[in-house]
Order: structure tokens, then C-alpha cells, then sequence
């Protein structure tokens, strides 16, 4: 994985982020550690320079055209300068300009930089053929068996090969559209068989048993990368060799802060993550405390808050389930390209989690607490222990969201998990009904339930010392 970059078809992106925020997010993530953060904003503004990427430099991806946004998701991976990269139709909604710009680039990649670039393109025009140094044709096979090789070898050599077997290109024919619709007129069999028995297909299996039997007691050199990209100085001139094992550009250490730094500006700019969670917890503490505030303390004033948890339960862990599975490819992407590890993934969710509980947990005791008339002497002890079990409560909360929202195919399902996880949870914390109410099959569910143990600690927090009695369970 740490030898390639793979640009899939899609235009899988963080759509929140402007397009220099992305890129350069992904310099800190794919460029060496040494370099300086003023070497890594150079290389982003000149990919993006390349790319035709400079006008929009300060546009959010959901706001650039399609054809920007498939640039933008070249520009990722032409960040690492690892030695393979593979582009499933880069230059798809592309207009010849940009593709031809975009094709450009490829070739300085893999001719100043030393990688080696294969890509998928359909119906492009011959000038963009040409730039590649070597095509390999498929066309479909009879019953839908899958692709059969009809050609494999240098551009110029296609028009040639065809005309050889009876279909010269005419003078006003692209030649990659005569290829195609030759092979849609004849099927794919036919020129498959002929490959199979020509001179070239010959030549070019006797080149490859060569290669092979030169791959076992060869060794390999590497050809010249970006200097730095090793891991090195960057003013070291070469790389590593290819073939052994490629080490992350930078340390875990790093990994983990710049995800950390990213999930939090992700967090603040997404209208759908922090401002969603902090706004639906404001209305909740004013319903909330619009309902108890001169409640006396009676099991009608802990029903309610109890249920004030419950919706906390709610309000909190939906917008994680409906987010996660919405990046869910996006992580894929940047993860199955060697871009971080799954333990610093999961440390920076949990660091951020860890973040929104704190500030959440504040708010909640220096508002809503002493507002709704809960004790707070002996001070500060009252307001610690509350925000301590706020503050777990809602890092619990926050988890548990992140893990329903990955597990989860879709967001819908991940909504349909909560309400399948809430309902049970509800009847089962030992508040309404008490557990002594309940069959002993059941009652034990109580014990893994989060609900359960917020209401006894947040109850026992609220209510302690009080004289008035509630009945909360007989367990």
C-alpha cells in the first residue's frame, strides 16, 4: 500500500473542505516529516498550478464543478510521489484542455519523478494516446467472460496493426475511435485470437518470460524520485529501493496530530457535526429546564431527568451515525492508500470525542445544572462530580455513535440502530419500569446498559441530600 496511490473513478473527497485546505491537509499526511510546512504548501500550490487548480484554490469542494473536483482528487495522489500510481479514468468529464493538462502531468510524473503510471481512458483523443508509452486494448468477450487483450504496445504502432489486418484508419477517423468501433462491429473474439497469433503478442511474451526470469537474482535500482521523499534531506538526490518494504513518509506521532487537527477543523466548519450537536444540546437544556425548574424534588422532577439523559442519548449520537457512514469512503480511500494506520484513525476520532464531551459537559454544569435548581454546595465538589459524569456519559455517547455510524451500510440504517438500541435500553435502566418489575431474563440487561448507570450517578449527584424520597428501582 506504501508503494502506490491509487485515484478511484469517483470523486471520493471531504466536500466540506476548500481545495487548498484538502490538498494541503494531504501534503502534511503523504510529503516527509522534514519537510517544512513552507516546502509542503509550495508542492500543493504547484499541483495545483499544474492541475489548473489555482482559481478555485479557496472554493469548497461542493462548490467546484465536476471536472475541478475530479483534478482536485488527482492532485491527492500526485502529492506522495510514490512510485506506482494507478488513475481509473482520470480524465472522465474532463474538457481536451484540461485532460491534455491533466495527461501532461502524468507524463512529468512518471519521467522527472520516476513512476510508473498506468491508467484507465475511454474514447480519448489521439494526442492523449500518444503521450502514453505504452496502450493495452481490451474488448469484451462473447457470453460476458470478461475482457480479452486485442492489442498491446506502443500508440504509434496501433494504426499499423489494423491496417495490417484489413482496417486501415481513414484520414478523418480518430484512430481510438476506429479502434472502438471496429471491435464493437467485429466482437472482441476475433481480434483476440489474431493478437494471439501475431508477431507482436510473440515478441512481447518473450520480453516478459525475459523479465521474469532476470526478477530472481536481479537487483533492483531504483529509478530517481523527488528528492526528499525518501525519508531523507530533501536535498538528497534518489530514492530507496522500490521493492523492499516502504516505511509511512512521516511518524505515528505526527499521523496522530494531523488527523487530530483535521477532524477538529472538519468538526467546526461542518454544519452537520459540531454546530448540529451543540445547537440540538441548547434546545434541549432550555426545554429541559424550562419543564423542572420549580419542580420539587419528587420522582416527577427525577423522571425527567432521567429522560433528560435518554435525549442526550439522542441528540448527541445521531449526527455521529449519519456522518460516519457518509466519510466511510473517503476513509477507505486514504486508508487502503496508505495514508494513515486504523489505531491513529481511531485515536483522533477518540480525541476529538474526548474534546466534544469536555466543552459539552461545561456547558451542561455551569447552565443547565444550577439553573434547574440542582444543589450546589458543598462547591466546587457538586460542579466536578457532575461534570465528571457528563463528561464520561457524553465521551461514551460519542463512541458509541462513531462505532454505529461505521458499522452501519447507510445513514438511515445507522438511525433505525439507534432507535433499535434506545428503546431497550430505556425499558431496561431500571427507572420506569423498576427493575423489580421486570422478568429475570431481562433484569440483567440493566447492567450493560448506559442509561442505567447515568440515571444512578446523575440522580445521586441531583438528588443527594435531599429529603423528599425516590423510588427508583428495588434492585
Amino acid at each position: 500500500r506504501l508503494s502506490l496511490s491509487y485515484m478511484p473513478q469517483d470523486d471520493i473527497m471531504y466536500p466540506q473542505f476548500t481545495v487548498y485546505q484538502l490538498l494541503m491537509y494531504s501534503a502534511l499526511l503523504l510529503c516527509p516529516e522534514n519537510w517544512t510546512y513552507e516546502a509542503k504548501e509550495k508542492r500543493t500550490r504547484e499541483i495545483m498550478g499544474q492541475l489548473g487548480l489555482a482559481h478555485v484554490a479557496q472554493n469548497v469542494i461542493s462548490g467546484i464543478s465536476g471536472g475541478q473536483r475530479k483534478r482536485t482528487s488527482a492532485a491527492i495522489e500526485f502529492m506522495s510521489a510514490r512510485p506506482l500510481l494507478f488513475m481509473d479514468e482520470p480524465t472522465s468529464g474532463l474538457d481536451s484542455a484540461i485532460s491534455k493538462a491533466l495527461v501532461d502531468s502524468l507524463r512529468v510524473a512518471a519521467e522527472n519523478e520516476g513512476r510508473t503510471v498506468i491508467a484507465t481512458i475511454h474514447q480519448p483523443s489521439w494526442t492523449l494516446v500518444n503521450k502514453f508509452d505504452c496502450i493495452l486494448v481490451l474488448a469484451p468477450r462473447t457470453n460476458n467472460l470478461g475482457g480479452t487483450v486485442v492489442y498491446n504496445g506502443a500508440p504509434s504502432s496501433l494504426p499499423a496493426y489494423f491496417a495490417q489486418a484489413g482496417r486501415p484508419v481513414p484520414n478523418d477517423t480518430n484512430p481510438a475511435d476506429h479502434l472502438l468501433y471496429i471491435l464493437t462491429d467485429d466482437g472482441g473474439d476475433s481480434w483476440a485470437e489474431r493478437w494471439s497469433n501475431s508477431a507482436q503478442a510473440v515478441t512481447k511474451a518473450a520480453e516478459f518470460k525475459a523479465i521474469k526470469a532476470q526478477q530472481a537474482d536481479a537487483i533492483y535500482e531504483s529509478p530517481p524520485e523527488i528528492a526528499g521523499f525518501d525519508g531523507s534531506d530533501p536535498d538528497f538526490e534518489g530514492s530507496p529501493d522500490i521493492f523492499q518494504a516502504q516505511p509511512y513518509p512521516i511518524s505515528y506521532l505526527y499521523m496522530y496530530r494531523v488527523m487530530t487537527q483535521r477532524a477538529l477543523h472538519l468538526w467546526v466548519i461542518d454544519s452537520q457535526q459540531g454546530a448540529l450537536v451543540f445547537k440540538l444540546q441548547l434546545i434541549l437544556y432550555i426545554l429541559v429546564a424550562s419543564v423542572i425548574i420549580d419542580m420539587p424534588f419528587n420522582l416527577s422532577k427525577a423522571l425527567v431527568t432521567f429522560y433528560f439523559f435518554a435525549t442526550q442519548f439522542q441528540t448527541v449520537m445521531t449526527p455521529m451515525t449519519v456522518i460516519m457512514p457518509e466519510e466511510r469512503s473517503v476513509n477507505l480511500r486514504e486508508y487502503r492508500n496508505g495514508v494513515f494506520t486504523a489505531p491513529i484513525y481511531f485515536l483522533s476520532r477518540l480525541t476529538l470525542a474526548i474534546i466534544n464531551a469536555a466543552l459539552l459537559a461545561l456547558i451542561t454544569t455551569f447552565c443547565f445544572y444550577p439553573i434547574v435548581g440542582f444543589p450546589v454546595t458543598p462547591f466546587p465538589g457538586k460542579f466536578i462530580k457532575w461534570w465528571s459524569f457528563q463528561f464520561l456519559f457524553l465521551t461514551s455517547i460519542l463512541m458509541f455513535g462513531y462505532a454505529i455510524g461505521m458499522a452501519a451500510p447507510s445513514a438511515i440504517a445507522a438511525n433505525k440502530a439507534i432507535g433499535a438500541i434506545a428503546i431497550p435500553w430505556l425499558l431496561t435502566a431500571g427507572v420506569f419500569p423498576p427493575n423489580a418489575d421486570l422478568r429475570p431474563t431481562t433484569s440483567w440487561l440493566h447492567y450493560p446498559n448506559l442509561f442505567s448507570w447515568a440515571s444512578k450517578i446523575g440522580l445521586t449527584i441531583a438528588f443527594k441530600g435531599k429529603k423528599s424520597k425516590i423510588y427508583c428501582s428495588t434492585s
